[in-house]
Protein backbone atom coordinates (compact mmCIF):
# COMPACT_ATOMS: atom_id res chain seq x y z
CA UNK A 1 0.00 0.00 0.00
CA UNK A 2 3.24 2.41 -0.04
CA UNK A 3 3.98 2.23 -3.52
CA UNK A 4 7.07 3.80 -2.69
CA UNK A 5 8.27 0.29 -1.22
CA UNK A 6 10.05 -2.76 -2.36
CA UNK A 7 9.57 -6.24 -0.40
CA UNK A 8 12.47 -8.28 -0.04
CA UNK A 9 12.00 -12.04 0.47
CA UNK A 10 10.98 -12.60 4.01
CA UNK A 11 13.41 -14.23 6.04
CA UNK A 12 12.33 -17.48 7.33
CA UNK A 13 14.34 -17.92 10.62
CA UNK A 14 15.39 -17.05 13.54
CA UNK A 15 16.05 -17.20 17.17
CA UNK A 16 13.52 -20.05 18.82
CA UNK A 17 15.15 -22.23 21.52
CA UNK A 18 12.14 -21.57 22.90
CA UNK A 19 10.24 -24.25 20.67
CA UNK A 20 13.03 -26.95 21.11
CA UNK A 21 10.62 -29.27 22.38
CA UNK A 22 8.75 -29.76 19.31
CA UNK A 23 9.47 -31.65 16.22
CA UNK A 24 10.37 -29.71 12.64
CA UNK A 25 12.22 -27.20 14.96
CA UNK A 26 14.82 -25.01 12.74
CA UNK A 27 16.35 -22.12 14.82
CA UNK A 28 19.72 -20.17 15.07
CA UNK A 29 21.85 -19.07 17.42
CA UNK A 30 21.90 -15.14 18.06
CA UNK A 31 25.39 -14.76 16.48
CA UNK A 32 23.67 -16.33 12.86
CA UNK A 33 21.09 -14.64 13.26
CA UNK A 34 22.77 -11.40 13.53
CA UNK A 35 25.29 -12.05 11.09
CA UNK A 36 22.49 -13.08 8.11
CA UNK A 37 20.46 -9.61 8.67
CA UNK A 38 23.96 -8.17 8.62
CA UNK A 39 24.67 -9.70 5.26
CA UNK A 40 21.27 -9.00 3.76
CA UNK A 41 21.12 -5.30 5.07
CA UNK A 42 24.58 -4.75 4.13
CA UNK A 43 24.17 -6.14 0.71
CA UNK A 44 21.05 -3.42 0.25
CA UNK A 45 23.02 -0.85 1.34
CA UNK A 46 25.86 -2.04 -0.89
CA UNK A 47 23.29 -1.55 -3.63
CA UNK A 48 22.15 1.84 -2.88
CA UNK A 49 19.45 1.69 -0.09
CA UNK A 50 19.71 4.04 2.41
CA UNK A 51 16.01 2.93 4.25
CA UNK A 52 15.79 -0.53 5.02
CA UNK A 53 12.64 -1.39 7.28
CA UNK A 54 12.74 -5.34 9.54
CA UNK A 55 8.96 -6.15 10.23
CA UNK A 56 9.17 -8.86 13.10
CA UNK A 57 6.78 -10.61 15.02
CA UNK A 58 8.54 -13.67 16.51
CA UNK A 59 8.76 -12.39 20.79
CA UNK A 60 12.53 -13.65 21.21
CA UNK A 61 13.66 -11.90 17.75
CA UNK A 62 11.89 -8.66 18.85
CA UNK A 63 15.15 -7.56 21.27
CA UNK A 64 18.04 -9.51 19.22
CA UNK A 65 16.51 -7.00 16.25
CA UNK A 66 16.41 -3.89 18.85
CA UNK A 67 20.21 -4.39 19.06
CA UNK A 68 20.95 -5.16 15.63
CA UNK A 69 19.70 -1.70 14.56
CA UNK A 70 21.10 0.02 16.55
CA UNK A 71 24.57 -1.90 15.75
CA UNK A 72 23.65 -1.33 12.15
CA UNK A 73 23.87 2.33 12.35
CA UNK A 74 27.27 2.62 14.54
CA UNK A 75 28.83 0.47 11.31
CA UNK A 76 27.25 1.23 8.56
CA UNK A 77 25.60 4.40 9.13
CA UNK A 78 22.35 3.62 8.02
CA UNK A 79 19.23 3.97 10.22
CA UNK A 80 17.14 0.74 10.12
CA UNK A 81 13.68 0.62 10.66
CA UNK A 82 12.35 -1.85 12.95
CA UNK A 83 8.52 -2.74 13.09
CA UNK A 84 7.00 -5.39 15.72
CA UNK A 85 3.70 -5.95 13.59
CA UNK A 86 2.42 -7.42 17.18
CA UNK A 87 2.55 -3.80 18.78
CA UNK A 88 1.02 -2.56 16.08
CA UNK A 89 -2.23 -4.01 16.88
CA UNK A 90 -2.55 -3.42 20.43
CA UNK A 91 -4.90 -0.59 20.57
CA UNK A 92 -7.10 -1.90 18.20
CA UNK A 93 -7.44 -5.55 20.10
CA UNK A 94 -7.92 -4.19 22.63
CA UNK A 95 -11.10 -2.45 21.85
CA UNK A 96 -12.30 -6.21 20.47
CA UNK A 97 -10.57 -8.86 22.04
CA UNK A 98 -12.93 -11.47 23.56
CA UNK A 99 -10.60 -13.39 25.94
CA UNK A 100 -9.43 -12.21 29.08
CA UNK A 101 -5.79 -11.08 29.94
CA UNK A 102 -3.55 -14.22 29.79
CA UNK A 103 -5.84 -15.24 26.44
CA UNK A 104 -3.43 -13.42 24.16
CA UNK A 105 0.17 -15.02 23.23
CA UNK A 106 1.65 -17.42 21.32
CA UNK A 107 -1.16 -19.03 18.90
CA UNK A 108 -3.55 -17.28 21.37
CA UNK A 109 -6.08 -15.09 20.23
CA UNK A 110 -4.52 -12.43 18.02
CA UNK A 111 -2.78 -14.82 16.33
CA UNK A 112 -5.05 -17.14 15.53
CA UNK A 113 -7.18 -14.87 14.82
CA UNK A 114 -4.92 -13.47 12.10
CA UNK A 115 -3.96 -17.03 10.50
CA UNK A 116 -8.26 -17.56 10.21
CA UNK A 117 -8.51 -14.03 7.94
CA UNK A 118 -5.40 -15.43 6.18
CA UNK A 119 -6.02 -18.97 5.70
CA UNK A 120 -9.89 -19.41 5.44
CA UNK A 121 -11.15 -23.19 6.26
CA UNK A 122 -7.89 -24.10 7.81
CA UNK A 123 -8.02 -23.69 11.13
CA UNK A 124 -10.48 -26.48 13.53
CA UNK A 125 -11.80 -24.79 16.71
CA UNK A 126 -13.55 -28.06 17.19
CA UNK A 127 -10.89 -28.99 20.03
CA UNK A 128 -8.60 -26.46 20.25
CA UNK A 129 -7.18 -26.59 23.76
CA UNK A 130 -7.03 -23.05 25.49
CA UNK A 131 -4.20 -22.60 28.18
CA UNK A 132 -4.57 -19.23 29.98
CA UNK A 133 -1.22 -17.75 31.03
CA UNK A 134 -0.66 -18.04 34.69
CA UNK A 135 2.73 -16.34 34.88
CA UNK A 136 3.45 -17.86 38.54
CA UNK A 137 2.45 -21.44 37.57
CA UNK A 138 3.99 -21.16 33.88
CA UNK A 139 6.99 -19.90 34.59
CA UNK A 140 8.14 -19.97 38.28
CA UNK A 141 7.79 -16.06 38.47
CA UNK A 142 4.43 -14.02 39.45
CA UNK A 143 6.68 -10.81 37.90
CA UNK A 144 6.72 -12.52 34.55
CA UNK A 145 4.63 -12.37 30.89
CA UNK A 146 0.79 -12.26 31.88
CA UNK A 147 -0.51 -11.84 28.19
CA UNK A 148 1.44 -10.81 24.40
CA UNK A 149 0.52 -7.11 25.93
CA UNK A 150 1.24 -8.09 29.58
CA UNK A 151 5.18 -8.87 29.22
CA UNK A 152 5.78 -8.58 33.08
CA UNK A 153 8.36 -7.35 34.86
CA UNK A 154 11.14 -10.62 34.33
CA UNK A 155 11.76 -12.60 31.67
CA UNK A 156 13.13 -16.13 32.55
CA UNK A 157 14.21 -18.96 30.39
CA UNK A 158 11.67 -21.48 29.24
CA UNK A 159 10.65 -24.67 26.84
CA UNK A 160 7.14 -23.83 25.68
CA UNK A 161 6.77 -27.29 25.48
CA UNK A 162 6.82 -28.20 29.02
CA UNK A 163 4.04 -25.99 30.30
CA UNK A 164 2.39 -25.40 26.88
CA UNK A 165 2.28 -29.02 25.76
CA UNK A 166 0.21 -27.92 22.41
CA UNK A 167 1.94 -25.11 21.65
CA UNK A 168 -1.03 -22.65 22.99
CA UNK A 169 -0.21 -20.09 25.14
CA UNK A 170 -3.61 -18.60 25.77
CA UNK A 171 -7.32 -18.95 24.38
CA UNK A 172 -7.71 -19.56 20.42
CA UNK A 173 -11.80 -20.66 20.85
CA UNK A 174 -12.60 -16.89 20.74
CA UNK A 175 -10.58 -16.36 17.62
CA UNK A 176 -12.09 -15.47 14.47
CA UNK A 177 -11.56 -14.22 11.21
CA UNK A 178 -13.54 -10.94 11.56
CA UNK A 179 -11.26 -9.99 14.11
CA UNK A 180 -8.34 -11.39 12.07
CA UNK A 181 -9.05 -8.78 9.46
CA UNK A 182 -9.29 -5.98 11.84
CA UNK A 183 -6.04 -6.54 13.13
CA UNK A 184 -4.63 -6.99 10.05
CA UNK A 185 -6.37 -3.79 8.83
CA UNK A 186 -4.89 -1.63 11.99
CA UNK A 187 -1.12 -3.61 11.73
CA UNK A 188 -1.00 -2.32 7.44
CA UNK A 189 -2.55 1.29 8.53
CA UNK A 190 0.21 2.37 11.34
CA UNK A 191 3.26 0.44 9.47
CA UNK A 192 1.88 2.76 6.11
CA UNK A 193 2.39 5.72 8.69
CA UNK A 194 5.60 4.38 10.03
CA UNK A 195 6.66 4.20 6.97
CA UNK A 196 5.78 7.34 5.48
CA UNK A 197 7.58 9.27 8.42
CA UNK A 198 10.63 6.97 7.73
CA UNK A 199 11.08 8.04 4.36
CA UNK A 200 11.50 11.44 5.36
CA UNK A 201 14.19 10.62 7.48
Amino acid sequence: RCPYTLVAPPVWWGVSGSHRGFSGLLTLRVSTFTALLEDLCGSLVNQGFSKIGLIVGHATNKPIVQTFVNQFMEGYGVRLLQINYVNLAAERFAEIRKSAIGGAAHAGELETSLQMHFRPGRVDLDEVPVHMLDPKRDFGLSSATKDMFQPGESIVGYDISESFPEGVMGDPSVATPETGELLFEAIVKKACVICDEYREL
